[in-house]
């Protein structure tokens, strides 16, 4: 588990510095790395990261906010909500970085929200929210679906 956050840390530090902003795309992992992923950067560094453990076979969630100032391990509720009207959560997240937070257990639940939006979903996580576009959403995060033997 340890491992994972470790990963999962490592995973958002190298795309944040590598994502282009404003469209979703794939996401940079580093070498040898299980992970797959493809996000979303907003041009203030703010990201949504949909990531899969292709040798877990596990879906993930990162979510990085510059605004915060988390603690590391602190239990974080996320909440997602598309512009339909559907709303999930709060899914069980934890902060792995004072910016970071990774959502693993309850992360298929968010991306079912997300999928359903037509034009937009927001994401709220420890008092702040985000809004992420949809165009792109779906074709960006198939391949990530698919290494995990899921889709929408």
């Amino acid at each position: 588990m340890i491992l994972r956050c470790v990963v999962g840390a490592l995973m958002l530090g190298v795309a944040t510095a590598n994502a282009a902003d404003g469209a979703w795309g794939p996401w940079p992992s580093p070498k040898d790395s299980p992970l797959v992923a493809a996000g979303f950067k907003h041009d203030d560094g703010g990201a949504l990261i949909v990531m899969c453990d292709t040798k877990a076979k596990l879906m993930s969630l990162g979510i990085e906010e510059p605004r915060a100032s988390w603690t590391a391990g602190t239990p974080m509720e996320v909440t997602t909500k598309a512009d339909i009207g559907k709303t999930n959560g709060p899914s069980h997240g934890v902060v792995i970085a004072p910016t970071r937070v990774i959502v693993k257990d309850d992360s298929t639940w968010d991306l079912s929200t997300m999928g359903d939006a037509q034009a937009f979903f927001a994401i709220g996580v420890g008092g702040y929210a985000r809004i992420y576009p949809t165009e792109n959403f779906r074709k960006a995060v198939d391949p990530v679906l698919a290494a995990c033997g899921d889709h929408f």
